[in-house]
């Protein structure tokens, strides 16, 4: 799929709670959307099918590990680093298109602080 520079690019942002906003939103978005979904769960049974446009990468980040030693993830550690880790890449250059965020995950202060962190550096 290539990509217009002067096209948007899509970042969601979320956890459990908030999988019906964003499949609803995905819905909407235009055939040649491009993006990426980042939903933080508690388990891999939480994993569903999204319909969305093609350009739209969808990642599901489970909180608990697989095996014997298997261990819970903090809520909100994976879906921080999975957001800024996209941010560092994707909001560096100015030559190309907007950028259009989502941020959900509203009772994970990590991810309140990383909203208030893109409002106040990209705003505007």
């Amino acid at each position: 799929m290539t990509v217009s520079t002067d096209s948007p690019l899509f970042l969601f942002a979320g956890d459990s709670s908030d999988v019906p906003y964003v499949q609803a939103t995905l819905e909407r978005l235009p055939v040649d959307a491009f993006g990426h979904v980042f939903l933080e769960v508690a388990t891999s049974v939480q994993i569903q099918s999204l319909r969305r446009p093609e350009g739209m990468s969808v990642h599901w980040l489970c909180r608990t590990d697989v095996g014997v030693d298997a261990t819970m993830s903090p809520r909100g550690a994976r879906l921080e680093a999975a957001t800024r880790a996209w941010l560092s890449e994707w909001m560096c250059g100015s030559d190309s298109g907007p950028r259009i965020i989502w941020i959900g995950a509203t009772t994970i202060p990590a991810m309140s602080r990383l909203h208030d962190e893109i409002h106040h550096h990209h705003a505007g």
